[in-house]
């Protein structure tokens, strides 16, 4: 057999896998993770935001504070 047939009947058993989401469990499973994800949108939305601001005050906290010493890898913080 030429090698091209094996490559067509990987392709076949690709197909089983299609056939799976027409399952009954597997398809509410699929319909619940598509609707709580869809549900959260604002949520994450929200705490993208609050991430965001906080990383916004931290820079401005410690601007010019945080000096890299390449000698020995290590972060210094500078008191004042």
């Amino acid at each position: 057999m030429a090698p091209g047939v094996f490559t067509s009947f990987r392709t076949f058993r690709l197909f089983k896998i299609f056939r799976l989401f027409k399952a009954g469990d597997l398809r509410i499973l699929l319909d619940s993770i598509t609707f709580t994800l869809t549900t959260i949108g604002d949520y994450v939305l929200l705490l993208v935001l609050v991430m965001y601001v906080f990383s916004l005050l931290g820079m401005s906290f410690f601007a010019g504070k945080v000096k890299f010493d390449q000698e020995t890898d290590t972060l210094d913080l500078e008191n004042g």
